[in-house]
């Protein structure tokens, strides 16, 4: 039986609630740039544009290789077009060593990052890992996506 330490996956940091313009809520993200505020003002304004949706829909390119460096998580909020609920999710956005980026909220995304960090250790992957995105079909009928790594 193995002892081998897994890494946990990325926590979310939170940012101070008076960033946001609902002050019950408190806004949170990782970023794999490391402290934000330290960074220069062009990454610090890239990073932004990337929140905002500067990017692909990650669903654009299943079947295809996609290389990752860095990785943000945010939460977004989306409301079920059955019910009207409004559900708190995780956004992903995968940029590679190229600044080509892909945005997702998938909870198999997520798992598979989680997954990648075990076995690569956590981001930024310097020159990027190159992976397929793949589309599964859960037990309920629903769609979702994977990373496979490729070498």
């Amino acid at each position: 039986m193995s002892t081998a330490v897994i890494p946990q996956a990325p926590t979310v940091a939170p940012i101070a609630p008076s960033t946001v313009f609902d002050p019950e809520k408190v806004f949170a993200m990782w970023c794999s740039y490391g402290d934000l505020t330290k960074l220069a003002p062009k990454d610090r304004a890239r990073v932004v544009r990337l929140l905002q949706t500067a990017t692909e829909p990650l669903a654009d390119h299943i079947g295809e290789i996609v290389s990752i460096e860095h990785i943000i998580v945010h939460n977004v909020e989306l409301v079920d077009e059955k019910t009207g609920e409004v559900n708190e999710c995780a956004r992903l956005v995968l940029i590679g060593p190229d600044e080509v980026a892909y945005s997702c909220v998938s909870e198999g995304i997520r798992r598979s990052i989680g997954l990648l960090a075990q076995f690569y250790g956590m981001p930024p992957w310097r020159g990027g890992i190159k992976a397929k995105v793949e589309q599964l079909t859960t037990r309920k009928a629903r769609r979702t996506f994977i990373l496979t790594p490729v070498e």
